[in-house]
């Protein structure tokens, strides 16, 4: 398994001769595991909002830009589902 790949390390991938999977979406054509972020953020705040949590924070890094991190409070939305 594989973390981590830049673009520039594609060349050495294709000069491996054991077999690998690469964690995170390519498309290269290389075979490839990765999770379901989305999936994931709705079953986490379903979780919180469930145990009536009343301030619910998204942290998510902008790909871009992965110094650029977003904090978005979501409580007005996701809790006044429970008000």
């Amino acid at each position: 398994m594989i973390t981590g790949a830049r673009n520039k390390d594609y060349d050495m991938f294709d000069k491996l001769d054991k077999p690998f999977v690469l964690f995170g979406e390519n498309h290269r054509g290389y075979d490839f595991v990765d999770t379901d972020n989305q999936t994931a953020e709705k079953i986490a705040t379903q979780y919180a909002l469930d145990r009536l949590y009343k301030r619910i924070i998204f942290i998510g890094i902008d790909i871009k830009s992965r110094l650029n991190i977003h904090v978005k409070l979501v409580t007005s939305i996701l809790c006044s589902s429970i008000n």
